[in-house]
């Protein structure tokens, strides 16, 4: 069993590497320092980690290969793998409802990996889009573009820990929102690896623009209750002082003989 980062990592199909012994995979003596390693891992019950350059349709790189020996509560060696199914099986369906995706960034050989939450975060096909650093990079808004590029240079250069949103155009028109978060692993007092996740925010997005929406609507009609409340209060008041002016007048009126040129006022 191989599982999609492994294939990307070579650069080949599955079918290309399931049922077949390393030297029918990889360079010779690739193959035999692999096996050297794996009997190795078996003799100490130890995890092991190695390194070696490769050669492979996908191109030269260095490869950091880590072993790690599965035992059951015997202490055996174990060769159910029905848990580990279940594991990945539940890692899928959790990256697909939280559309959450998960990356990581190898600095020696600047290769660049993608969990199948990322790809479908992205609306990537996985058997055509193969992600490194400068394709993701190209992948958001034009605009966007320097922004993403400082915060893993950032990230790479410093440690420094990077959150960022960001706009992804698609293919068939849509666009939808990126958060990104990433974290980087020193040894040495050096960055050897970026890692993190990705997360389709637009909905979340969309609803915050809608609640900005309708709180600038519900601001606007408070607005124009407290002036109408006002324009009441005032019209009361007014009619309160014109009843005054009316009575007097009207008083003033019976006051006047009948042709007194004042009579029209």
């Amino acid at each position: 069993r191989v599982n999609a980062r492994l294939t990307t990592a070579l650069g080949l199909p599955a079918a290309a590497i399931i049922g077949r012994t390393p030297d029918e995979i990889i360079p010779a003596a690739a193959a035999s320092r692999l096996v050297r390693e794996c009997r190795q891992c078996v003799r100490t019950r130890e995890p092991a980690t190695f390194e070696q350059h490769l050669t492979l349709p996908s191109g030269a790189h260095l490869y950091r290969t880590r072993l790690m020996p599965v035992r059951d509560q015997h202490g055996r060696f174990a060769t159910d793998i029905t848990e580990l199914h279940k594991r990945q099986k539940l890692l899928d369906e959790t990256e697909a409802i939280t559309r959450v995706g998960g990356w990581d960034y190898e600095v020696t050989t600047r290769q660049l990996r993608w969990t199948a939450g990322a790809y479908r975060v992205y609306a990537r096909d996985t058997a055509v889009f193969h992600p490194s650093l400068a394709a993701v990079i190209a992948l958001h808004a034009e605009e966007e573009r320097p922004a993403v590029r400082l915060a893993f240079e950032n990230a790479l250069v410093t440690g420094a820990d990077f959150d960022f949103t960001a706009r992804v155009p698609l293919d068939d028109g849509r666009a939808v929102t990126v958060h990104i978060l990433g974290q980087a692993e020193i040894e040495d007092g050096r960055v050897v690896r970026l890692f993190g996740a990705v997360r389709d925010i637009t909905a979340e997005e969309e609803s915050d623009q809608l609640r900005l929406r309708l709180e600038a609507q519900l601001r606007r009609a408070q607005k124009m209750e407290a002036v109408g409340t006002l324009a009441g209060g005032i019209a009361h008041d007014f009619n309160n002082i014109l009843a005054g002016i009316m009575g007097n007048i009207q008083l003033a009126g019976m006051e006047l003989p009948p042709g007194s040129p004042l009579q029209r006022f």
